[in-house]
């Protein structure tokens, strides 16, 4: 069980029927989500394999995937947060300056849940479309997030990413 969801991606994608509607591109060309793995190791850093080149990437979730991940994990960092004082960054300041709302409520608001995605990002895709090595061969490496908007019932995400090359580098994996 990953961070409340027992669930692989696949099998959890199919439980959110808003999924079939979202969209994922790669390098400016439409892929399934399947097409899409997580960086392991070192997520957010710079490629170490010779000649990587980053690709823009986007990709759709269902805002009540990311509602019920919220909900599943929110309530004990907010624990964890006000147990030790821990106000001082971005999310915490900008969650106790809101009197601490609920999930369903923070996925409506662009401002709060970018926050969220830099604290979460990595593992609610992670969740979402699964880690590099769990098989995929053929895919794109999602490396950040660098932007985060609601569009009705859809969080769209889009950040860099690398096609797999032949070799890379272990960090990059």
């Amino acid at each position: 069980m990953c961070f409340g969801f027992s669930l692989s991606g696949e099998e959890l994608r199919v439980t959110y029927t808003e999924s079939s509607a979202c969209r994922c591109t790669a390098s400016g060309q439409e892929v399934a989500v399947d097409a899409l793995a997580v960086r392991t190791m070192n997520f957010g850093q710079h490629w170490r394999t010779p000649g990587a080149v980053d690709e823009e990437y986007s990709l759709e979730l269902p805002a009540t995937y990311v509602r019920d991940f919220l909900e599943r994990n929110l309530p004990e960092w907010r624990r964890l947060a006000q147990k030790n004082l821990y106000y001082g960054d971005r999310l915490g300041v900008a969650l106790c300056s809101a009197d601490w709302p609920e999930p369903k409520v923070v996925v409506t608001q662009p401002d709060r849940l970018a926050l969220v995605f830099e604290v979460y990002e990595r593992d609610i895709l992670d969740i979402w479309c699964g880690a590099y090595g769990s098989g995929v061969i053929d895919c794109f490496i999602l490396n950040t997030v660098d932007k985060v908007e609601v569009v009705g019932r859809i969080v769209r995400v889009t950040g860099r990413a690398l096609k797999m090359p032949d070799k890379a580098a272990y960090q990059d994996i």
